[in-house]
């Protein structure tokens, strides 16, 4: 497993987010971290074409994007 926090700050967008891949399912899961609670609410997720070495959060000209590096398959956006 994989994990990356983060706080995210765009155009009508500030929230923590936590970033994790998995290898059982070989997917690329993102939650918004509740303010009050502290618990994670999934809100999306996406297919890996390998398992991540480094995942990381930007944002670029306002637009959010996760980087994942995935060992010889490159840089996935």
């Amino acid at each position: 497993m994989r994990l990356k926090a983060a706080h995210v700050v765009a155009p009508l967008y500030d929230k923590y987010v936590l970033v994790g891949a998995t290898w059982t399912d070989r997917a690329l899961h993102v939650a918004e971290i509740s303010p009050t609670t502290g618990l994670p609410n999934e809100v999306a997720t996406g297919s890996l074409v390998g398992f991540p070495a480094n995942l990381d959060v930007a944002v670029v000209n306002g637009r959010i994007f996760i980087f994942s590096a995935e060992s010889t398959s490159g840089i996935q956006v």
